[in-house]
């Protein structure tokens, strides 16, 4: 593990730099595309030998993500099937769960257990009660902590250990809301995988929100993701220097937050307490072949803190970077120290 003391760094999330090094001969065309999808905005940055199709994969991508979006994944829109499954509630038959749904729920579950429910996707009851997505919108404006008593009743309708998925339906008790927020954009970038072509496509980079995926073959493209500081006294000072495929993922307590009488609530909350997450910790940055995993375990092991958050990491074959509230950084990354106008890390697998 590498270790330095009073660097305050994390991933510049919307902040991305990418530095193109292309081998090989022949043309290549740039294809650029932003759009809003998941409450965020998403950037593709594609690189094609020789042209482009008609239908740029990035319409595509944008198109699977509307999708997802609106027929699977969001509990707040009727018509999807996570709707489906929380009206399904308390109900003895269940719900019939697609083959896509049962896959990223028993994944969702399987990590719940592995992480010592750190990971929690029943949470769905305490996110409605806090509502802190609402509440940074609006700059904290009307904003009061629910009581304890109030959060001890949403506890009450959480637990991954009480969901069950059996012969391919699933069966929540009365009063749970599954929320997929925490693992949403990891799961889109898996599923845009699924869509790369064999032939034409040098290389591709989305931007997510917190949720990158890095595609190229090996040597073809060296991607830079820009570090910055969370604590707002500097921009950029460093970067995680990349080849081939990869999904980063980042949680944070400086970006969705807001602050009441002196104490700063933000919005990932711990499956155990039912309150923001204290861990020593002020964001992580998990690299996996998986955005899927790299998505939820960056919430997990900003839960957990540093040690076992890096442990986990670790079983689940990822890597990680903790930036904690001293100001230090840990990291499972190795790392140098350059100079670009001011001095920066730069860490590299």
């Amino acid at each position: 593990m590498m270790f330095w003391k009073n660097r305050k760094v994390a991933v510049l999330l919307g902040g991305l730099l990418s530095l193109c090094l292309l081998t090989g001969c022949g043309r290549t065309e740039t294809v650029e595309k932003t759009g809003i999808l998941m409450d965020t905005i998403m950037q593709y940055q594609l690189v094609y030998e020789g042209g482009t199709e008609e239908e740029t994969l990035a319409d595509r991508w944008m198109a699977l993500g509307e999708e997802l979006e609106d027929g699977f994944l969001s509990r707040r829109v009727a018509a999807s099937e996570m709707a489906a499954i929380n009206a399904s509630a308390g109900r003895e038959e269940g719900y019939a769960l697609s083959p896509d749904m049962e896959d990223l729920l028993t994944l969702c579950l399987s990590l719940s257990e592995e992480s010592g429910g750190a990971f929690d996707i029943t949470l769905g009851a305490l996110i409605s009660l806090w509502d802190l997505d609402a509440a940074a919108e609006t700059g904290g404006e009307g904003f009061v902590p629910p009581s304890e008593e109030a959060v001890e009743e949403a506890l009450a309708l959480c637990g991954y250990e009480k969901v069950s998925i059996r012969d391919h339906r699933i069966y929540l008790p009365k009063g749970m809301i599954l929320d997929l927020g925490a693992v949403g954009k990891g799961y889109y970038l898996d599923r845009c995988c699924e869509e790369l072509p064999e032939k034409g496509l040098r290389s591709a980079l989305i931007t997510a929100g917190g949720s990158v995926l890095t595609e190229c073959q090996q040597g073809e493209r060296t991607f830079q993701i820009g570090i910055a500081d969370p604590f707002g006294e500097s921009s950029l000072y460093g970067v995680i220097r990349l080849e081939g495929r990869h999904f980063i993922s980042t949680s944070g307590d400086y970006e969705r937050y807001v602050e009441y009488e002196g104490v700063r609530y933000h919005h990932i909350l711990d499956p155990v307490t039912g309150y923001p997450a204290s861990s020593g910790v002020r964001s992580v940055t998990i690299l996996s072949d998986n955005g899927t995993l790299s998505d939820a375990l960056s919430t997990a092991c900003f839960v957990l803190g540093e040690e076992k958050g890096t442990e986990l990491a670790r079983k689940m074959g990822a890597e990680a970077i903790f930036i904690l509230e001293d100001g230090s950084c840990r990291s499972t990354l190795s790392a140098e120290i350059y100079e670009n106008g001011s001095q920066q890390y730069l860490f590299s697998l």
